[in-house]
């Protein structure tokens, strides 16, 4: 998965669109200057309402944070592994990241493979998984203006690999994990990608997303 935040075009010329991913909107943190008045005056009664509302908004993702059973763990049994190296080379790590990529390997498989996943993720099913998702998703899920932290996810397929529609919807609705199809390896497609991780990512990897060394 690629994760970060909007979602391409219903459908190009070389890509289409197998399923959406729908976010939520952020309450804004209240820009002083658009509660000044005509006559100069601050209406101070109507920015105590929206910051009301923005900090309201705050306080519940701080306690969703609080409340994800199983990526405590995660992280104590997960970290060694990524950040333990025998080279000498600075090692970054996400641990969210890797839990929710986790979380969509475990809807694509099943029997032991989905359990050994599951335990690892401390989750006692694949139903329980999702809720923690969602819970990890909108806690840690900021766009308000003091504070940005995009997530998204996205899948890309081969135009001739068969899938489940029902999967990708529930990637979409639970995980928040686009989807799309194309010839894989063409031009075309790989542009369809580079413009969405240009999109999600404000330019910011653009020479990376391109391929070309640096």
């Amino acid at each position: 998965g690629v994760f970060a935040t909007q979602p391409l075009q219903k459908q190009t010329a070389a890509a289409q669109t197998i399923a959406e991913a729908e976010y939520p909107e952020p309450v804004p943190y209240p820009n002083q200057e658009e509660y000044v008045k005509k006559n100069g005056a601050f209406d101070d009664e109507q920015y105590s309402k929206a910051y009301d509302a923005w900090w309201e908004d705050a306080r519940a993702k701080r306690e969703l944070a609080g409340n994800v059973q199983g990526m405590d763990g995660f992280i104590r049994k997960s970290a060694g592994q990524f950040l333990s190296s025998k080279k000498a080379q600075n090692t970054v790590y996400s641990p969210l990241n890797v839990y929710m990529a986790l979380g969509m390997l475990a809807e694509l498989t099943d029997g032991n493979s989905r359990q050994q996943i599951l335990d690892l993720l401390g989750s006692e099913d694949v139903m329980s998984l999702r809720e923690q998702i969602a819970r990890l998703w909108d806690a840690n899920y900021y766009d308000d203006g003091v504070v940005t932290s995009i997530l998204a996810a996205s899948l890309w397929l081969n135009e001739d690999v068969p899938f489940v529609q029902s999967t990708m919807d529930t990637l979409a609705a639970s995980y928040r994990a686009s989807s799309y199809r194309g010839k894989m390896g063409s031009a075309s497609f790989d542009k369809c990608l580079q413009d969405w991780l240009n999109a999600q990512t404000g330019g910011l990897l653009k020479e990376q997303a391109s391929g070309e060394k640096m």
